[in-house]
């Protein structure tokens, strides 16, 4: 999987961001790339959940100091670590970045509405409008930036066999819903491909759904992987109600029960979750 990293504030007006990683927290950190200050977020396929990263401001001479920053995947283990109470050795950071993607995708199902080809219209010069919605943050990286749509064009007249052919964002604002995309003659068509949520979803709830997704289907594949043949006899299940009950022994020390509990607890707080963003509902205490 590749390194999502939220850019951090740039208070000094800085044009660029130069991006440095390094394999441990206090090594040597690296340059691996400078890009333009409107990206927002910078995506490292290299990356992964053993790096580290800083951020430099850069005006074209003069250099900020290094800003560390972390990944969305070492946010996500810090959550699983501290607020779900999972340990590493339970739960390795490989098998937390392993199933990110797929925690992504689930949510997108749960909360998410998707748009494939608005066409969308000229304010002025290269600026366009966007449709008035809340976004969703698809690669989590912190903000809504222009990792997270995309956009095409289409000679006019559009007919089935028309190309699509993919065009790029110099700048975008999706608080004030506005675009600037050049090089559009008058008879291209712009369309956009975006996703939307019901209300507006801060990145820590969204950290927070991947994190108890994670732990859920972690969990749940772990009951089911260390079941014993003896104890994975039909006979030998029991469910009352919503309660399931499965008796026998797994291959390790642990109990099925114990595990299964343990996932059913971490589902529950994810629907719990995912039902107060749906309903708007937030208990302060």
């Amino acid at each position: 999987m590749t390194a999502i990293i939220l850019l951090p504030t740039n208070s000094g007006g800085y044009d660029y961001a130069k991006i440095y990683r390094s394999s441990s927290i206090s090594g040597e950190y690296i340059l691996i790339d400078t890009v333009n200050s409107v990206q927002l977020e910078y995506e490292d396929s290299d990356g992964d959940y053993s790096k580290y990263y800083q951020i430099a401001w850069y005006d074209g001479t003069t250099e900020s100091t290094k800003i560390p920053v972390q990944s969305l995947v070492q946010k996500i283990i810090n959550i699983v670590r501290i607020e779900c109470k999972v340990g590493s050795t339970v739960l390795p950071d490989s098998e937390i970045d392993f199933l990110i993607p797929k925690c992504q995708k689930l949510i997108q199902l749960d909360i998410c509405k998707f748009y494939y080809g608005v066409q969308i219209y000229k304010i002025e010069d290269d600026y366009y409008q966007l449709p008035g919605h809340y976004y969703y943050d698809v690669n989590c990286g912190g903000i809504m930036s222009m990792l997270d749509v995309s956009f095409f064009k289409q000679a006019a007249p559009i007919t089935q066999y028309s190309a699509k052919i993919p065009v790029y964002p110099i700048s975008i604002d999706f608080d004030d819903y506005w675009v600037q995309i050049p090089g559009i003659e008058s008879t291209d068509v712009l369309k956009f491909n975006y996703y939307t949520v019901g209300r507006r979803l801060e990145s820590e709830l969204l950290y927070e759904l991947i994190a108890y997704r994670i732990c859920a289907i972690y969990f749940n594949n772990l009951a089911t992987d260390r079941v014993t043949e003896t104890s994975s006899s039909p006979y030998s299940n029991v469910k009352i109600g919503p309660i399931s009950i499965t008796n026998g022994t797994s291959s390790i020390t642990t109990s099925i029960n114990a595990i299964v509990d343990l996932s059913n607890k971490m589902t529950a707080r994810y629907n719990k979750l995912i039902t107060n963003f749906k309903t708007g509902f937030y208990r302060v205490n």
